[in-house]
């Protein structure tokens, strides 16, 4: 799998919401986009992201967590986009 393919839709699930995303929302809307994805991989890509300033995230309990989308974050869904868009613009 593209690693960009899971970054830019872990940021695109991200700014769905204004208040932000939960664990739940996560394991719903990428279980159906990368069927046998192990969730400890999404859960260490979303650490990622949040360690780079792309999320906000925050632990809610021992395994639930809330995550909100930051400007820079947007900034790199854009760049991610673009990127695509360049590469299929040919």
């Amino acid at each position: 799998m593209e690693e960009n393919l899971l970054e830019r839709e872990i940021l695109k699930i991200s700014k769905m919401r204004n208040i932000g995303v939960s664990r739940d929302d996560f394991l719903r809307e990428l279980g159906q986009r990368f069927r046998g994805l192990p969730f400890n991989t999404i859960v260490k890509k979303i650490e990622g992201l949040a360690s780079k300033g792309y999320l906000y995230m925050e632990y809610t309990g021992p395994a639930d967590f809330f995550v909100k989308i930051t400007e820079k974050g947007k900034q790199r869904l854009e760049e991610i986009m673009v990127e695509e868009a360049l590469v299929f613009d040919f």
